[in-house]
C-alpha cells in the first residue's frame, strides 16, 4: 500500500482499485518528504465494495 498520493489518481471510497504507477525517485526531498514520486499509468478496474 502506497501513503503518497498518486498523480493523476482520484480515490473514490467505497471502491477497490487495481492500477499500475510509474515510481520516480526524487532528487533532494525533503526531510520530512518521500524519496519516491507516484504517478499514474493505467486504472486496470475498480470495484465496488
Amino acid at each position: 500500500m502506497i501513503y503518497e498520493n498518486i498523480q493523476g489518481f482520484n480515490y473514490e471510497s467505497g471502491y477497490e482499485y487495481v492500477i499500475k504507477v510509474k515510481v520516480e525517485e526524487v532528487r533532494n526531498p525533503p526531510a520530512d518528504g518521500s524519496s519516491q514520486q507516484y504517478t499514474l499509468i493505467t486504472q486496470v478496474s475498480k470495484t465496488k465494495k
